[in-house]
């Protein structure tokens, strides 16, 4: 038994190092190594370690410290996990594992320490030490970006909301601008409405991600609204924006990614410029896409960010591409019309 601990905390530590060098210079498999030595070591080798070194002690009077230790250890290396796979609830995983070794295992061990009078010194400044080096290192997986950095994701929001506002002006401009035949008008209405619907659950969302973080009073549309990053509560949050759009129950995300599917798959049976659909396709890439040997989908590459207002981001973004290709459809199907139109009064002259 001693041999196959040694053995699979030899693999599992070998296997965790590999996994971060490749995880540094973006390799394939970085991801599965790190997922597979984290859990190895959570799962298998500490557990079977601490039980297997605490029956091998004559001295049965430290259980809680061997427990105080396996929770610790166990907790840390999940909040690990979670975060480098960017999984939900690692920021609680993390907010915990920090602490819990000062204030769980610390004074157990110290209370043991004081019992055991044989105990070397050495021990206790090793473990001191060693406690420093993991609340830095969790520390630092737990460290969040920039004030500056944050406040451009503001900026990017506003911007895309501005947009918004532009391209459905737009569309209201060429519909009044411009009469089209009942086939195109049906199209057009068509478009608006599916794209209507994309956006009011996009604002769902929105609605959604500015009340979890207690900003219920806000406008979800950025873009009307003159102000600044202080006047938004948690907007460096991350604890909650993909549970939010993502994991919990009704979450918008799943279903926007379905209307989205349906609308483009509309555009697509429309006679539009080969161009204008190519275009359309490389904004919306709904399909899965490997990246660094990892493949991701499309939820995971446009909506796993840890922060509020980069999740506020994202959503304006997608709905700022949802208004563009409206817009696009729009124009070029009343091109379209016109240009039938045209060809058609010159045939009829021609026969005159």
């Amino acid at each position: 038994m001693k041999k196959t601990i040694y053995i699979s905390g030899i693999v599992a530590a070998n296997l965790l190092l590999i996994g971060c060098i490749f995880k540094l210079n973006h390799w394939p498999g970085a991801g599965v190594a790190l997922t597979l030595s984290l859990l190895t070591l959570s799962f298998w080798f500490l557990p079977v370690a601490l039980v297997y070194h605490y029956k091998d002690q004559k001295n049965k009077n430290k259980k809680w410290l061997y427990i105080a230790t396996f929770l610790s250890l166990f907790i840390m290396f999940l909040g690990a996990l979670f975060k480098i796979q960017h999984w939900p609830g690692a920021g609680m995983l993390l907010l915990v594992g920090i602490p819990i070794p000062f204030i769980l295992f610390l004074p157990v061990y110290i209370y043991h320490s004081i019992k055991d009078k044989n105990q070397p010194s050495a021990n206790f400044t090793a473990i001191i030490l060693g406690l420093i080096f993991i609340a830095v290192y969790s520390g630092l997986l737990n460290v969040n970006v920039s004030k500056e950095i944050l406040d451009h994701g503001l900026f990017l929001t506003k911007s895309n909301e501005n947009m918004i506002d532009f391209y459905q002006e737009q569309v209201l401009d060429i519909i009044h601008s411009n009469k089209s035949n009942n086939k195109t008008e049906e199209q057009i209405n068509s478009v608006i409405a599916k794209s209507d619907d994309i956006c009011s659950l996009i604002y769902k969302a929105k609605k959604d991600l500015l009340i979890a973080t207690d900003n219920v009073s806000l406008n979800p549309y950025f873009g009307k609204i003159s102000f600044n990053s202080s006047v938004i509560n948690n907007y460096d949050s991350r604890n909650t924006t993909q549970y939010i759009l993502i994991w919990k129950d009704g979450a918008a995300i799943p279903q926007l990614k379905q209307d989205i599917k349906s609308l483009l798959k509309y555009i697509d049976s429309l006679n539009l410029n080969n161009e204008l659909k190519s275009s359309i396709n490389e904004i919306f890439v709904m399909d899965d896409v490997v990246i660094d040997g990892e493949k991701y989908s499309w939820i995971e590459r446009e909506f796993t960010t840890d922060y509020m207002i980069y999740g506020f981001e994202a959503l304006s973004r997608c709905e700022k591409n949802i208004r563009f290709i409206e817009s696009a459809v729009v124009e070029d199907l009343i091109k379209k019309a016109k240009s039938e139109s045209a060809l058609l009064a010159k045939v009829k002259d021609t026969n005159l």
